[in-house]
């Protein structure tokens, strides 16, 4: 499902010319006792797609020769792989477009509904989760949108956010603050100038009582065993993978803040 988003969602931005509009939706339609079917429909005021191209758009190596959609290069595998994976999934794919006016594909899927899965606590009463009055967090990531998004969940849910860049930045945020200060630190694990591993270890190396104690929660696309084993050996107390949920973001925040969790913490972000 990752990848057929990832491929209809970049040619939903390859083919949007700047000041343009995508829109993607995702809504239940049906469910049961055993599966829950979901539509996602992605949805832009781009180049379009002339209709004779749409009729092999879903054909290996198949690439609109005519007009502007040349430009923009491509192997012409993309909605061919997309069209398999939904197959594979027991779903659909239809697409509804015209040249210069924009593209809609809407993609049916049916999910199989786990009648195991445990029930995380932290989503029984996640919706109005809040810090309290005044906490702050530091907030330590490279790229915008992310940045952006993170800052807007955590103001959103009352905490004051200290917004930077990299994790040198990370360090002397935290070195600025008055002792006790800082009640957590969100550090993405890839970052330039100093990573978030690398600035993990200094602050936790930094002459001052609450260097040792403060919690530090990491966000990183990697989400295997060693990577987890890497931000603890750092002094890093809990791990999020993204992409992360902004419920679970907020939970495990109050969770390592008042001192309820540690370690391997993981989530979706």
């Amino acid at each position: 499902m990752r990848q057929i988003l990832i491929n209809v969602l970049g040619n939903a931005v390859k083919f949007t010319r700047d000041g343009g509009r995508i829109c993607f939706e995702v809504e239940e339609i049906v469910s049961d006792d055993n599966i829950a079917r979901f539509r996602f429909t992605v949805s832009d005021t781009g180049i379009g797609m002339s209709e004779e191209y749409q009729e092999h758009l879903f054909e290996p190596f198949s690439q609109e020769q005519s007009g502007s959609r040349t430009n923009y290069g491509g192997t012409g595998l993309g909605m061919a792989i997309t069209k398999k994976l939904v197959d594979k999934m027991g779903g659909t794919i239809d697409v509804y477009s015209k040249a210069n006016e924009g593209t809609r594909f809407t993609i049916t899927v049916p999910f199989s509904i786990d009648e195991n899965a445990d029930i995380d606590a932290r989503t029984l009463n996640s919706e109005n989760a809040r810090f309290p009055e005044g906490t702050l967090i530091i907030l330590a990531e490279d790229n915008d949108l992310n940045r952006e998004i993170a800052e807007y969940i955590l103001k959103g849910a009352g905490a004051e956010v200290i917004s930077v860049t990299n994790g040198k930045d990370a360090v002397s945020a935290f070195s600025a603050s008055e002792c006790g200060a800082v009640d957590a630190i969100l550090m993405d694990v890839m970052m330039p100038v100093m990573n978030g591993l690398e600035a993990a270890k200094n602050i936790r190396a930094l002459p001052r009582d609450d260097a040792l104690s403060v919690p530090i929660v990491a966000m990183t696309a990697n989400a295997f065993a060693e990577d987890v084993e890497k931000t603890q050996k750092a002094g890093m107390n809990a791990h999020l993978s993204k992409p992360v949920d902004g419920k679970t973001l907020v939970h495990v925040l109050l969770e390592v803040i008042h001192g309820d969790i540690s370690g391997d913490i993981s989530g979706d972000f």
